[in-house]
């Protein structure tokens, strides 16, 4: 079975769109950011900056953890929760 991520590199080599390391080590930080503040959002039960009477969870800044992937360390920011 071939790797599904060099079928897509292939297939958008094919469309004259050269990706370098850095630009697929962004996309992936960026897609992971989102989905860490997604599940921080759905635990908090609000979006940041929303007031909600249900809210017993606040944000509490950010911490940096590095983290290894395929692509390579990834520095991404935490959301913090007290509460």
């Amino acid at each position: 079975m071939t790797d599904p991520t060099m079928a897509l590199l292939d297939l958008l080599r094919k469309f004259g769109l050269q990706l370098d390391d850095d630009f697929i080590r962004e996309g992936v930080r960026v897609l992971i950011q989102t989905l860490i503040e997604a599940e921080v959002t759905r635990r908090i039960g609000a979006e940041r900056y929303e007031r909600s009477v249900e809210r017993v969870t606040q944000r509490n800044g950010y911490r940096e953890r590095v983290y290894g992937t395929r692509v390579g360390e990834l520095t991404l920011a935490v959301q913090v929760a007290r509460g």
